[in-house]
């Protein structure tokens, strides 16, 4: 009975982009050492990825299976939240409203390997795209990882007010992963 009052004026004092950030934290952290995803994760990975007439992958059901697990944490978190909302021509992958505040956006991206390195660059570029045009200083590229790999922002991700989080989704578990992965800064994409 007294520790719910003093959690919920805990929460209250922090910045609500800062309880987001800590939540999708806690998410990762969850996804990484849990099974979490029903359906076996390298038959969600290993989906052949539709591409518009334009060459451009349209969103499919790996993306979609992860995108609803976080929906749904999100939900069982209570934070309000639009998913794969249009603008223009876009479509952001979540968008927080904030009290009296820009929205806190999330961009999620899957990577398999090194040849994804381009897709999670154009991710951040396509974050950024998305918090300038909604007025907002606060994002987050959640990146999906097969990879052992560690991921780190680079100095341009802190400046734009772009956060990185990183899930492994990939098959081993956390006992038997590699402490010898390769280190992967991520920039913001031009």
């Amino acid at each position: 009975d007294f520790i719910k009052p003093l959690l919920d004026y805990i929460i209250l004092q922090l910045k609500e982009e800062d309880f987001i950030i800590y939540l999708i934290n806690r998410y990762a952290r969850r996804i990484s050492n849990f099974e979490v995803i029903k359906k076996p994760v390298e038959d969600i990975v290993n989906q052949k990825e539709d591409k518009d007439i334009k060459g451009i992958p349209l969103m499919n059901n790996k993306e979609l299976d992860f995108h609803k697990d976080l929906c749904l944490y999100l939900y069982d978190n209570e934070i309000d939240f639009n998913y794969s909302e249009k603008i223009g021509n876009a479509e952001v992958d979540f968008k927080m409203p904030q009290c009296n505040e820009a929205p806190y956006i999330i961009e999620a991206k899957i990577y398999k390997g090194e040849n994804d390195l381009d897709r999670i660059k154009d991710g951040t570029k396509q974050l950024k795209d998305y918090m300038d045009r909604m007025g907002t200083g606060y994002g987050c590229i959640f990146i999906y990882s097969q990879t052992d790999d560690y991921f780190i922002a680079d100095e341009s991700l802190d400046k734009g007010g772009i956060q990185l989080v990183t899930a492994y989704i990939g098959d081993k578990s956390p006992s038997k992963r590699s402490k010898t992965g390769k280190t992967i800064k991520v920039e913001l994409g031009q």
